[in-house]
């Protein structure tokens, strides 16, 4: 049988099957459905080796294999079916809610805190002017798993404006 193995980009898959004695060449043929149909055009076909890279795969599907030999004799029955389930896109976590922020003691510490979320880590950027931008190195050195932080590098007299960022889940 054929086997498929989805590769690390989660967008294309390597078919594997051992080599048939007498076949000339490899066709491959793909279906979102099973059983695979093997009388239509195939995805691939004059394959002389017993792989073949299939890129593309969409988020969320699923797809079936299956693959012919062929010589000057015809072409082989089907191969058992290969089925590959390409995971879902993961979905972007949701901007923070109920940012709070207090003056520390002395004007030394800016203390912020924000609604929790499970499984959510978080990213702090901080600008003297509005909006604050995202794009750069955040105040902290790795995501926080906690809902809150301390910003200790203000300055008495500055305006500090911050944005907290959901990163990914933990």
């Amino acid at each position: 049988g054929v086997t498929a193995t989805l590769g690390a980009d989660k967008t294309s898959a390597t078919l594997a099957w051992s080599a048939v004695d007498g076949a000339e060449e490899y066709a491959v043929f793909r279906s979102s459905t099973s059983p695979v149909d093997t009388t239509g055009q195939p995805l691939a076909a004059g394959l002389t080796e017993p792989t073949f890279a299939d890129t593309g795969l969409s988020a969320g599907s699923t797809y079936h294999y299956v693959v012919v030999a062929k010589n000057d004799g015809g072409t082989s029955p089907a191969s058992a079916e290969a089925t590959l389930e390409v995971p879902a896109a993961p979905v972007a976590p949701g901007a923070p809610t109920d940012l709070a922020a207090a003056l520390g003691a002395n004007n030394a510490s800016v203390s912020l805190t924000w609604a929790t979320a499970p499984d959510v880590t978080w990213n702090i950027f901080r600008s003297t002017t509005s909006p604050v931008a995202i794009d750069g190195a955040p105040l902290n050195a790795a995501p926080l798993t906690a809902s809150a932080f301390s910003d200790t590098t203000v300055t008495a007299g500055t305006t500090y404006h911050y944005a907290v960022v959901a990163v990914g889940t933990t």
